[in-house]
């Protein structure tokens, strides 16, 4: 072992329960754990900058982290009642009686993507393929691949009953 590891491990084995004690008087004890696991991934990357009293810079790290999650957690909760708040999508079906969400979720995660962010929500393929990390002309492709998949799916259903993929657009 190297002498940061070392040191890493004795601060670890000296200091955790202290700030698991820290954290659990401010949150759960699953988030707690949380807590305690992101405190000290954050000395060990910042170990070279670690006092040689530890404890108080630990709470201080413990401390942004509890703050931070609390924020998550207020924002976790404003999204879940905006979202309470939004009229349920639609359930639409395409000519038959298998709905397009239910062909949606059986698409890879990767096209359902694509597909919503540019059909469901209105985004330009520029803009989809900004979303996805990836060029203009790859989301172009992968969209109209990705749409056949899904006109494929839809086609599954009885006779009569078949989508074009305009329809899905």
């Amino acid at each position: 072992m190297t002498a940061s590891a070392d040191r890493f491990d004795a601060v670890y084995a000296a200091h955790r329960p202290a700030v698991l004690a820290y954290a659990l008087r401010r949150l759960p004890a699953a988030e707690a754990d949380e807590v305690v696991a992101e405190t000290f991934v954050t000395a060990w990357r910042s170990i070279e900058r670690m006092p040689a009293d530890p404890l108080p810079w630990l709470f201080g790290i413990a401390r942004n982290v509890v703050r931070h999650q609390r924020r998550a957690a207020g924002r976790r909760a404003a999204l879940s009642d905006r979202l309470h708040r939004e009229p349920a999508p639609p359930h639409a079906t395409v000519g038959g009686d298998m709905p397009v969400m239910d062909a949606l979720a059986r698409l890879g995660a990767s096209d359902r993507e694509l597909v919503m962010l540019v059909c469901w929500e209105g985004l330009s393929l520029p803009e989809a393929a900004e979303v996805l990390g990836t060029t203009h002309v790859a989301a172009r492709v992968r969209l109209h691949r990705a749409r056949r998949r899904l006109a494929a799916l839809l086609d599954e259903r009885p006779a009569g009953a078949r989508a074009t993929t305009e329809e899905i657009a």
